[in-house]
């Protein structure tokens, strides 16, 4: 008798395995969580507590619940009424009429038994709009997932230029210093060590800038994602050499795949629907069959006695047809069909988009990848360069603002080359997004 407990905890147990590590597969393949593992906790987070992701679990919900409501028409309905009414009956057994107060009341069961397809239509138009929600859902959490990847980047790429305004502000502080004392030596004018004052106050406005719009931005994402702060978006310092993780290798396979991205699944549920409202539209003035039971209760007045309280049961089958409604039925199958030609006018026109967007997506990735090789080589120059220069300056064959003037070189590099590997980064995820197989996307869609 333990086997069948056993057998259910076995299979459970490899279940959740599977899916742990198909999950942790998922990430694995995510270009950004290979980069900045941290990756993974941010989006996971923004999933369900980004503002925008909590309306579309609201959006779910609402739709799951319309879908209920366009699925009870199948199923039986009891409806009951009861009502007080006062009467006035003429007779030809009465020499005048009679009037009196009568109750009425009655309950009714209803079950539908045929309907030429168009109940079924409709519990079928509420579950294409629950896929259709979830499609949505998916689509939101793609841009989500973009956008926020997008300014982590930007993030990154802003404390490189902020390390850059710092060096150019050490740099006008020590020329400042250096003017003042050839001013004292009357080396330069007064004119001339004003401009090293104004280079200085230029520097100072654009650091504090730079700073100001760094805190702002990291607010912004925050809010963004749902985090709890700032400190969980774990930014690190620069970006990494790319050329180390073998991209074009690693993601070969993956790549030549390519699924609807959700954008265009939300597209098809849309035909998809309009196909069965033109369905329903087109069974909606035909005769329905119903069966129908219930029971009513009312008084029947009798000629010189009390009137008589009366209990009727009765049971059969019952046909509605409606059968001219000024040309209200033809209206609605008119505009059905118009519908389901403007859905796929406008699927297809997605798909050539899609298509166009591909190509240029997938060009934007090469130029990016050459743009990232040439900045990763400029950066290896600077950095032989600086190394010299620091061999020089400790030395003593290069002065200080010498060596500050490298540095902030050796800084724009370091700048040039994160913002290079940033975009690159961005053509890698807005390519896989727009192909459907961005890893983050799917791991979405099958954990939501």
């Amino acid at each position: 008798m333990r086997i069948l407990p056993m057998l259910f905890s076995a299979a459970v147990g490899l279940i959740t395995v599977v899916r742990g590590v198909s999950n942790d597969a998922a990430w694995e393949q995510d270009p950004f969580n290979r980069v900045f593992p941290k990756m993974e906790e941010i989006l996971k987070t923004a999933a369900t507590s980004a503002p925008q992701m909590l309306e579309e679990i609201l959006r779910e919900a609402e739709a799951a619940e319309e879908s209920a409501v366009l699925r009870a028409p199948r199923y039986p309905s009891v409806r009951g009424t009861a009502r007080m009414v006062s009467r006035y009956e003429e007779r030809s057994d009465l020499e005048s009429g009679r009037s009196g107060f009568q109750p009425q009341a009655g309950l009714t069961f209803r079950q539908p038994l045929y309907h030429w397809g168009s109940l079924q239509a409709g519990d079928r138009i509420g579950r294409i709009r629950e896929e259709l929600t979830r499609r949505n859902s998916d689509e939101s959490f793609r841009l989500l997932a973009l956008e926020v990847r997008s300014r982590y980047l930007s993030l990154v790429v802003d404390r490189l230029a902020l390390d850059v305004a710092m060096r150019r502000l050490d740099l006008a502080e020590q020329e400042w210093r250096s003017a003042q004392r050839m001013l004292e030596r009357g080396e330069i004018e007064d004119h001339q060590a004003l401009d090293y004052a104004l280079a200085l106050d230029e520097a100072t406005l654009v650091r504090e800038r730079r700073q100001s719009d760094h805190d702002l931005a990291l607010r912004s994402l925050s809010r963004l994602t749902g985090t709890g702060g700032d400190s969980e978006l774990h930014l690190p310092e620069s970006i990494p050499l790319l050329d180390d993780f073998d991209w074009e290798e690693q993601f070969t396979d993956f790549w030549e795949t390519r699924d609807r991205p959700p954008f265009l699944q939300a597209a098809d549920q849309r035909v998809l629907e309009a196909e069965r409202r033109r369905d329903a539209e087109r069974s909606r003035a035909r005769p329905n069959l119903d069966l129908v039971a219930g029971v009513l209760q009312d008084q029947v007045a009798v000629f010189d006695r009390r009137d008589i309280d009366r209990t009727i049961f009765f049971a059969g089958v019952e046909v509605n047809w409606n059968i001219f409604d000024g040309f209200a039925s033809r209206s609605r199958r008119a505009a059905a069909s118009s519908r389901l030609r403007l859905e796929e006018n406008r699927r297809g026109r997605l798909e050539s988009d899609w298509r166009h967007d591909l190509e240029y997506l997938e060009a934007r990735l090469d130029f990016s990848r050459r743009e990232m090789q040439l900045a990763d080589r400029r950066l290896s120059l600077a950095e032989e360069s600086f190394e010299r220069a620091r061999e020089d300056f400790e030395s003593g064959r290069l002065s200080a603002i010498e060596m500050a003037r490298s540095e902030l070189l050796m800084a724009e590099r370091l700048l040039a080359a994160g913002e290079k590997r940033a975009a690159y980064l961005m053509a890698w995820a807005e390519l896989i997004s727009e192909a459907g197989r961005d890893p983050v996307v799917l791991w979405f869609a099958r954990n939501r």
